[in-house]
């Protein structure tokens, strides 16, 4: 079975999109300022924090 992961999360909202796409991985840039994408530690905590309570 072919799994897919949807990456470049930056806000709570785009969790609950992956979510509701059934994505069976998420992910986030950290430690890259170059990437638009890119996220503080605090961002991710807030983000993950958001899903444990879904």
């Amino acid at each position: 079975m072919t799994k897919f992961k949807i990456c470049g999360l930056t806000t709570c909202q785009e969790a609950e999109w992956v979510s509701e796409a059934q994505a069976d991985y998420a992910g986030m840039v950290l430690f890259f300022p170059k990437s638009k994408r890119n996220i503080s530690v605090t961002q991710a905590e807030k983000i993950i924090q958001h899903c444990r309570m879904r």
